[in-house]
């Protein structure tokens, strides 16, 4: 193949002929491969290769989504505001205790 050849195969204006088999026709020569087309290969690698990675994250998020969904007794509370929940009920309990002059025990009180 001339150097015109190549590059008009490589640019898509004319499809090299394929057997059944999807090979080119016997004796079709290969042109160089330059530093260039390995630039642009890894380039192409590195995106795939994101777009692939940006896929399975989503896949993730929506699993996670529709596991959430799925949980029974689901409410729309974060963990920050049940942990504050729990504090506030912790310290209500002790305070209690401390007014009651109880150890905590769950006996009830002398009469």
């Amino acid at each position: 193949m001339t150097s015109g050849v190549s590059r008009q195969a490589t640019n898509g204006r004319s499809k090299l002929k394929r057997t059944e088999s999807g090979f080119p026709t016997w004796g079709t020569k290969a042109r160089p491969v330059g530093p260039n087309d390995f630039v642009q290969a890894i380039k192409k690698v590195k995106k795939t290769a994101m777009r692939a990675e940006i896929r399975r994250e989503m896949k993730r998020a929506t699993a996670a989504a529709a596991q959430d969904d799925k949980a029974p007794g689901n409410t729309s509370i974060d963990r920050q505001q049940l942990m504050a929940l729990v504090m506030q009920a912790a310290s209500s309990i002790q305070m209690n205790q401390a007014r009651e002059g109880t150890s905590g025990d769950d006996s009830p009180p002398d009469m």
